[in-house]
């Protein structure tokens, strides 16, 4: 018997701040066109502050959710991240939503190192108390925030790895899988994801899961998984800190993907130049990497066929999609008109629920490799 699955789709998009008046419009287009959620990177090496930004949109919107995607713990007192999560809820109640990671270009690029996940777990756990309780331990020390008391923010934790996954969804209340988007990969995630969050009592149907989910369309199929090629090199930067280990990786590609990943030029994190998306596409090519990567990261080719793919990976279990594109001043919402154009009306039906037997009416892509 197939799976079923009866939540609707979500949607929400990343970005990063070149200038803050652009990301208030965009932020209200995006909500008039139906996106569930709009996050801020915290990269302040490369772009501008989030939680100033945030504020912004809150003024600019009135529905649509807003947050971090994603913060850190490293680089703000977690009784900091909990008075700017207050006084953003403060103009959007209801709305705040925080994504935090143990630290990637947000830290590497001030000349530090990612937290531990154990570290993560901790400062989630402060920056809860705060807002729910106006106290929190910390270091040792108590910590007092009785203004921000009695809010209920969700918090969202980064999961690049299988031991992210365990640790965290006996934690926070949701998670942001780097994974990828393949629906064997998802089978695998949501499986890991309800084991763990079993373990620790809690409810695997009360976790908020998102899934990072890049997408590249094009009315020619291969110029569009082209297109995805710098993406997924960007996907996986990070692996050769751990060695590739809880990266469901199949044994024959794990050195080949790490090559990659560390061929990656972190000073341009979510925004490469033009000459670095051709040198990581070709080096990708050249390792004999590149259908894998694609196939399993992202959403690539014609309308149809993106729209094949995410109602394979919905059924599997993805049904919150972050579909970021990062991209520089001046085109934040490129990317967003054409999904809303071109893909969001081939998956109407997926937003208000659907139920789907993968065994019987999904279609498989054809130009997804075998997990």
């Amino acid at each position: 018997m197939g799976a079923l699955s009866a939540r609707p789709l979500r949607t929400g998009f990343s970005i990063n701040v070149s200038a803050v008046p652009e990301t208030m419009a965009g932020a209200k287009e995006a909500e008039s066109m139906g996106f569930n959620r709009i996050g801020i990177w915290d990269s302040p090496a490369l772009y501008r502050e989030p939680w100033v930004a945030l504020g912004a949109i809150a003024t600019a919107t009135t529905s649509v959710r807003i947050g971090p995607w994603v913060t850190n713990p490293l680089t703000r007192h977690p009784a900091v991240t909990a008075a700017a999560m207050a006084t953003l809820d403060d103009l959007a109640p209801g709305r705040v939503i925080l994504g935090i990671g143990t630290g990637d270009s947000g830290v590497y690029n001030l000349g530090g190192q990612a937290a531990s996940f154990a570290g993560l777990a901790n400062y989630i756990a402060a920056v809860r108390d705060l807002i729910t309780h106006g106290e929190a331990h910390w270091n040792g020390a108590r910590i007092s925030m009785a203004w921000a008391a009695g809010r209920s923010i969700p918090i969202i934790a980064s999961a690049h790895s299988t031991r992210a996954l365990r640790t965290l969804a006996g934690v926070a209340d949701g998670l942001v899988v780097g994974l990828g988007v393949h629906p064997e990969i998802v089978e695998q995630c949501m499986e890991i994801i309800g084991d763990a969050a079993e373990a620790s009592g809690r409810d695997p149907g009360d976790l908020e899961t998102w899934w990072l989910a890049p997408w590249y369309l094009a009315e020619d199929s291969d110029a569009a998984r082209d297109a995805a090629l710098w993406r997924v090199t960007a996907m996986v930067h990070h692996w050769p800190r751990s060695h590739g280990r809880g990266k469901l990786l199949p044994a024959d590609l794990v050195d080949r993907v790490l090559e990659l990943g560390s061929h990656y030029d972190m000073n341009t994190h979510g925004h490469p130049t033009d000459e670095q998306k051709l040198e990581y596409a070709a080096f990708a090519r050249k390792l004999g990497i590149a259908d894998y990567l694609i196939s399993r990261f992202t959403f690539s080719g014609t309308p149809d066929d993106i729209a094949s793919q995410i109602r394979a990976s919905y059924a599997a279990g993805a049904t919150n999609l972050d579909c970021t594109n990062p991209v520089g001043h001046n085109t934040l919402m490129t990317g967003p008109r054409v999904w809303a154009s071109k893909v969001a009306p081939l998956i109407s039906d997926l937003s208000h629920g659907s139920r789907i037997d993968r065994k019987t009416d999904v279609l498989q892509d054809a130009g997804h490799a075998k997990m």
